[in-house]
């Protein structure tokens, strides 16, 4: 059993569009969870409608949230409340997935179990699907590779890969507390897919990735949000040296290479630019 989890938030343009990419899968032991973090606009109507006129084969769970929670206590409230798979494959209301994701990204993880989570690919699209010119480039289809905790301390850029196309096991949930200190979680769950295992990049392209005005990613990041970022992994790492996922020699240079990320990751918001999605997988 894998779940599909797409959460919402103020994106009623794009609510038909990422609805139909979850439903076209063709994995079939599937349940898709529909998620509206109490959306202001008409995204949980649409959804709603959507979901009412579906008569296929995946299970569907349609949920609203009472009040706004953000994007981490959001996946906390699925991860406890909607997550009953083995696998769970994470999507945003603004992007399209490819009919093959899950089942390709289920395939990968199950012929390399030390993999916690996985990437793929996401072509880069605008607000009408239009691949954007000049940002496809860097995709190879077919090759993957994987990395350990000692890659992300030894590479000086390697630095985290995307969340809007990862793909997870139940482990990476049931070895962590809640996320406690964050208001997100790709960065985050990136690393503790390192903690306790590897992490993987397919660098085939199964997501439609949108890039708008409204993206979260282009959202200002407050040097708070980044230090919040900070405290959990450092948190995360202190967990995984007490419950022996780690040594102490990797626990001490995890803390160093956090702050290094960390530092990196505001200078990269103080001068507007957006740091490579994929930039430690040149390697």
């Amino acid at each position: 059993l894998v779940t599909f989890s797409v959460m919402f938030y103020n994106q009623e343009r794009f609510v038909r569009d990422a609805v139909n990419g979850a439903l076209s899968q063709d994995y079939e032991n599937l349940e898709i969870v529909f998620s509206d973090d109490c959306s202001t606009d008409s995204t949980y109507s649409i959804l709603k409608e959507c979901v009412d006129r579906y008569y296929g084969p995946h299970k569907i769970i349609l949920n609203r949230n009472q009040q706004n929670m953000g994007i981490a206590a959001h996946c906390e409230k699925i991860f406890k409340d909607f997550f009953h798979g083995e696998i769970m494959v994470g999507a945003g209301g603004d992007d399209v997935s490819l009919p093959t994701r899950v089942s390709e990204s289920v395939a990968f993880l199950l012929s390399h179990p030390q993999v916690q989570s996985l990437t793929t690919l996401s072509e880069q699209v605008d607000a009408n699907l239009e691949p954007i010119s000049g940002k496809n480039d860097f995709i190879s289809e077919g090759e993957s590779s994987v990395y350990t905790l000692d890659d992300y301390i030894r590479f000086k850029d390697f630095v985290v890969n995307s969340s809007d196309s990862r793909a997870f096991r139940r482990s990476l949930i049931d070895k962590f507390p809640p996320l406690s200190h964050s208001k997100e979680e790709d960065l985050e769950m990136f690393f503790r897919s390192l903690l306790i295992g590897q992490v993987a990049l397919m660098r085939t392209p199964l997501v439609k990735r949108r890039v708008h005005g409204q993206n979260i990613s282009k959202k200002a990041h407050t040097v708070e949000y980044r230090n919040n970022q900070k405290e959990q992994m450092l948190s995360d790492a202190l967990y995984a040296l007490e419950n022996r996922y780690i040594n102490q020699l990797q626990y001490d240079k995890s803390k160093i290479k956090v702050e290094e990320v960390i530092n990196l990751l505001i200078n990269v918001d103080n001068s507007r630019r957006h740091p490579l999605i994929y930039s430690g997988f040149r390697h």
